[in-house]
């Protein structure tokens, strides 16, 4: 992995430190679709159609993380002006991929998915229900499947 490539979590990570515990999960969530939104992207710009399998799979996999998180932890209203803060925040940041090669924006994408994992089991921990810790540990699984295609593609 190049030297220069960001850690696309350490930039996130004081945004969602920032807010409530309780809509972290959700705002998470959000970074999930966006994700989906990347794979999707990457898969059309590809002419392989192997790779453009492989990504679409991914970005089913991270609106699945989405789907389960916003079901397991429903938005609370009160948090809402934090929330919508946060995303501005985000958007205000630009694109992390922006000038990256597709090789690169990979490796970064797996990295973040690698922290995904780390983060959903981490939740996990501090949860007393355990139908919530398998759904995070369900999420955790999804997001390593999709950094294993990606460093398995990166590999050749």
């Amino acid at each position: 992995m190049s030297e220069s490539l960001p850690d696309l979590v350490a930039g996130i990570r004081p945004l969602v430190d920032s807010l409530p515990p309780a809509s972290r999960p959700g705002f998470m969530a959000g970074l999930e679709r966006q994700a989906a939104g990347n794979y999707r992207q990457w898969a059309e710009a590809s002419d392989n159609s192997v790779l453009a399998i492989g990504l679409r799979l991914c970005a089913a996999r991270e609106d699945s993380v989405a789907d389960m998180i916003e079901a397991t932890f429903p938005a609370d209203p009160s948090h809402a002006a934090q929330l919508q803060e946060a995303a501005t925040q985000l958007q205000a940041a630009g694109d992390p991929f922006a000038g990256y090669e597709l090789a690169d924006c990979m490796r970064m994408q797996a990295a973040a998915e690698r922290n995904g994992a780390a983060a959903w089991r981490q939740i996990a921990t501090n949860m007393d229900d355990s139908d919530t810790r398998r759904a995070l540990e369900f999420c955790a699984c999804l997001e390593e499947q999709s950094a294993e295609f990606l460093e398995a593609w990166l590999q050749g």
